[in-house]
């Protein structure tokens, strides 16, 4: 029995756990696939606070996760196969058998578009990036093209704006 239960081991959930075993709350991470969050999956964090100059998110996620289970969380890594959150004791039925805690914390993360052109998921975070707001910096004085559709792709092309020598806006046809 934990006293909380944490879904997801991407920045949120290990942040939420390092809090949780600090305060000496029996905590366990159920992370299905450590490794393969936005975070883990970019190649140079400069911008998270505490961090000073640059390391992958990966380094940072390890770092995080090293924290946490300083204080005495537990992480695992198994996929969820139903929740059950109607009780005073929370059940979280998984691969490797079912745990139950008082509290459920659900850190999932948000998962980007799938879409990706011809070689982009090999150049993300090395050059080709989703968020104008976290990498703006890294293309100072360059030339970048934003390609989409949307409403936020069109908000990412001038926030590069504030960075960028020169900006190519490339809607992609529906």
């Amino acid at each position: 029995m934990y006293d909380v239960i944490i879904i997801g081991g991407g920045p949120a959930g290990a942040s939420a756990a390092i809090y949780t075993a600090r305060g000496n709350l029996k905590t366990l991470v159920i992370d299905k696939a450590p490794g393969t969050g936005a975070l883990a999956l970019t190649h140079k964090i400069a911008n998270y606070p505490g961090v000073e100059g640059e390391m992958t998110g990966k380094e940072l996620l390890d770092k995080m996760r090293r924290q946490a289970e300083s204080f005495g969380a537990e992480f695992i890594q198994t996929t969820i196969s139903a929740v059950d959150v109607e009780d005073e004791e929370k059940s979280i039925f998984t691969a490797h058998g079912t745990f139950q805690a008082k509290a459920v914390i659900v850190a999932t993360g948000s998962k980007g578009r799938n879409r990706m052109l011809p070689g982009e998921e090999q150049l993300l975070g090395r050059g080709v990036s989703t968020c104008a707001t976290c990498d703006g910096a890294f293309y100072e004085g360059k030339h970048v093209a934003v390609i989409g559709d949307s409403e936020e792709a069109l908000e990412e092309a001038h926030a590069l704006t504030k960075f960028t020598d020169k900006n190519h806006f490339l809607g992609a046809a529906r």
